[in-house]
């Protein structure tokens, strides 16, 4: 066991967050929790780590747990470099090699059959095998490997101190990886992580990370993957699901209907019995099984009403008009922002009813393809083609110029509603209700109230000031606008990134029974697998349009790599083609330098895997009790190898690119 909790209750001033939890977190555990915004997932993550207390009840942890805490903007400051800080995550382990050094010399002053020699040994011992199991000699290595995945190849000399938040938090979720924890504790991981960056983080949590997870997080697919265990955060108390997110749904599906099922069972025979009595009381023949009946009722443990969250925002996108069936061509696209290119020779086409999510790396240009689609960016006017007609909502200032990029062909009868994740176009001033009746002048208040009661704002909460809502609150308000544009192109980014689990569903629903066309970016994998028809992929090459949903898109990329594989092979296997017409070998002297090139991976190959065996018998050594006063030479010996190592495989790496 790792931590269990005991009659946990913890409330903010009056208002009560957690009731009576009662949980026990086992070694193997990987739980993700979940709940609505602001019903205290974060709260209960920062109970465990210590940074806050119960107002009663315990909570009792391992000794000596090693628990890593992820907050969703960490708070990574100073001058050091983005190395130097993951170096930090193994200052164990250098501490360990300094002290095992003092020891080896240590034991020169004493002879092996004292005491102190003895305990001197025990200690080397523990501290080796501390360092081992840390994988010390494979450091830089690790570091190198976990900055690169996580996006900072290239930047290892890059300070903190110039990083943005979201770079900090990436950052400061590599130094937990790189820790070896036996718990972390991550709030939101993915927040700040592009697609790939996220499949690659989800392969390490499940193959290479051996300690238990808690997460809170409201990427579903991310759960999917990496969880086998949801804790559900609802109506102050945590319920525990065994499985996946996706497993969860079934699981909780079947427990309301069959706790409804048994409250009303139960409730049925109560009402029925409490009749009884009531008739048969005061009669002297029936007296006595009335009193029994009464009896009964008061001695059973009455069932409370399932508790069923059932506000639930109502996202219903209806269209004033059909467009033509060709929506949307782009054609040669040069995609920049200001002065610099992002990628060239973006070509597809969207028909109309397509649901085309935009997939690319972080930086590749999917916000601003988004932002030169609608003409908010553009960097060629050779000829003129017009915008079709943009609504008022989303995220650009009210009254910005648009114009159109000359790649770009619209189709006719087109209107279009923009959601922006930022809601920059929500006027701050404004109150809620005015926000989305004022821009409607023909419209009763009846309806704009109505509309904004769909995205679960009270009368309230409309007439609070739009500076004062959440980031979820402004989320649907810029929902509610678009419900009442009813337009038949719909271009979002980032739609979910505000919302919470409950809504997100609720979002894909609405979209599923939308007649109208669809063009998004977005992150959330599990909500481009349940609303895409297609998926354009951006590289610096241009972009590629793969039809399916998003675990199509999944395969087929799969399916390029088995078959990019067996395009290499017959030409590994073939290196001495000598026919005139082969591209690949014009010349002699090209014939030769490819077959010294082939012939010289295969020696440093070689030498890799001599190198590593070398090391390996030393550490075999060392394990089996090698003698103390060698051991400063076996250690020289360990790190002469690992360097050369380390250039050896520099230079295979380099040969093999060049292939």
């Amino acid at each position: 066991m790792l931590f269990s909790t005991q009659k946990l209750f913890f409330s903010y001033a009056d208002n009560q967050i957690l009731n009576d939890i009662n949980l026990t977190f086992e070694d193997n555990d990987r739980i993700g929790l979940i709940g609505l915004n602001g019903t205290g997932k974060s709260t209960f993550l920062r109970l465990l780590t210590g940074e806050l207390l119960p107002d009663s009840g315990s909570i009792y942890k391992k000794n000596h747990l090693n628990i890593g805490y992820l907050e969703q903007n960490a708070n990574l400051m100073g001058s050091r470099s983005v190395y130097e800080e993951a170096l930090d995550a193994f200052s164990d382990v250098f501490e360990a090699e300094k002290r095992m050094r003092e020891i080896e010399t240590e034991l020169n002053e004493y002879s092996p059959e004292t005491s102190e020699y003895k305990t001197l040994v025990d200690e080397h011992k523990r501290l080796d095998d501390h360092h081992s199991a840390r994988d010390g000699y494979r450091v830089e290595y690790r570091i190198k490997y976990v900055l690169t995945s996580m996006g900072f190849a290239g930047a290892e000399d890059k300070s903190v101190s110039v990083l943005s938040g979201g770079e900090r938090t990436r950052l400061a979720l590599a130094k937990l990886l790189l820790s070896d924890l036996e718990l972390l504790l991550l709030d939101e991981p993915t927040n700040h992580l592009d697609v790939s960056t996220m499949a690659w983080l989800e392969s390490y949590l499940t193959e290479k990370y051996k300690g238990a997870l808690l997460i809170v997080s409201h990427d579903r697919y991310f759960l999917d993957k990496t969880v086998n265990k949801i804790y559900e955060l609802e109506d102050k108390k945590i319920n525990v699901f065994k499985g996946n997110y996706t497993k969860y749904k079934q699981l909780k599906a079947e427990k309301i209907e069959a706790d409804t099922k048994a409250y009303e069972k139960q409730r049925q025979q109560v009402e029925e019995m409490l009749e009884y009595a009531e008739r048969n009381i005061a009669r002297a023949s029936t007296s006595k099984s009335a009193k029994s009946r009464l009896h009964r009722v008061a001695n059973m443990d009455i069932l409370e009403k399932p508790y069923v969250n059932d506000k639930k925002a109502v996202f219903e996108f209806e269209i004033i008009n059909e467009c033509n069936k060709n929506v949307l061509s782009v054609q040669d696209l040069t995609l920049k922002a200001g002065d610099k290119t992002l990628l060239e020779h973006l070509s597809f086409d969207v028909y109309n009813k397509n649901r085309l999510a935009i997939v690319g790396e972080n930086g590749i240009g999917k916000s601003t393809l988004v932002k030169t689609l609608l003409g908010f960016i553009n960097n060629e006017t050779d000829r003129y083609n017009p915008v079709p007609n943009l609504q008022s909502s989303g995220g650009i200032t009210k009254g910005a110029e648009r114009q159109c990029n000359s790649a770009i062909f619209y189709g006719k009868n087109l209107r279009i509603s923009y959601y922006d994740q930022e809601s920059l176009n929500l006027d701050p001033n404004n109150a809620v209700l005015e926000e989305l009746w004022f821009r409607f002048p023909l419209m009763e208040q009846t309806t704009a109230r109505a509309i904004l009661a769909r995205m679960l704002f009270t009368a309230e909460d409309m007439d609070k000031k739009v500076s004062a809502l959440s980031g979820g609150e402004r989320a649907k308000l810029a929902f509610a606008v678009i419900l009442a544009e009813k337009s038949n192109l719909l271009i979002f980014d980032e739609p979910t990134n505000h919302l919470d689990l409950a809504s997100r569903e609720a979002l894909e629903e609405g979209l599923k029974k939308y007649q109208g066309t669809l063009i998004y970016v977005s992150h959330d994998r599990y909500f481009m697998n349940a609303t895409c028809t297609s998926v354009l992929e951006l590289g610096k090459d241009g972009g590629r349009v793969y039809n399916g949903t998003y675990n199509d898109y999944l395969k087929a990329k799969e399916k390029e790599k088995e078959q990019q594989k067996d395009i290499i092979k017959p030409q590994e296997e073939k290196p001495k083609e000598t026919k005139p017409e082969n591209k690949f070998f014009r010349t002699k002297e090209d014939r030769r330098a490819k077959a010294m090139k082939a012939l010289r991976i295969k020696e440093l190959e070689s030498k890799i895997s001599e190198i590593e065996t070398n090391i390996q018998t030393l550490n075999d050594q060392l394990i089996s009790g090698t003698d103390y006063k060698n051991m400063p030479a076996v250690y020289a010996e360990i790190e002469r190898l690992q360097a050369l190592l380390e250039t050896t495989y520099e230079e295979w790496e380099k040969e093999s690119s060049e292939e």
